[in-house]
């Protein structure tokens, strides 16, 4: 009887703990999923039209910003950790895909990789 219990114990504990760990996992992909379509927003429609796919195509990762990473509009976030927004594009020529950086905060759009 003591054995059932501890089981039973153990079996509600690990399922409080997945049900933590998969809310935390959804918060981190809507804050992405948000980032990703503010730059989508922003971009002219004639960059919309070389992506391949929509926003919620692109990847997404954080890097610490150097101004010799592209074409940096804003040069105040040199050092500074942001988001680099990764979309495929239709281009046969390589690298077939377009670079953004964009604030960690709002999304606005802060420059373009060397390869744009």
């Amino acid at each position: 009887m003591k054995k059932f219990n501890i089981l039973i114990l153990l079996a509600v504990l690990t399922f409080g703990l997945m049900a933590c760990t998969n809310q935390k996992s959804n918060t981190n992909n809507t804050v992405n999923k948000d980032v990703r379509e503010k730059v989508w927003e922003q971009l002219k429609p004639s960059q919309k039209q070389l992506i391949k796919g929509t926003w919620s195509d692109a990847t997404i990762t954080k890097v610490t910003l150097d101004n010799s990473m592209g074409k940096i509009e804003d040069t105040s976030y040199n050092g500074k950790e942001v988001y680099l927004i990764d979309f495929q594009t239709t281009k046969i020529t390589i690298p077939n895909d377009m670079i953004i950086f964009a604030d960690m905060e709002n999304g606005k759009i802060i420059g373009y990789s060397a390869s744009e």
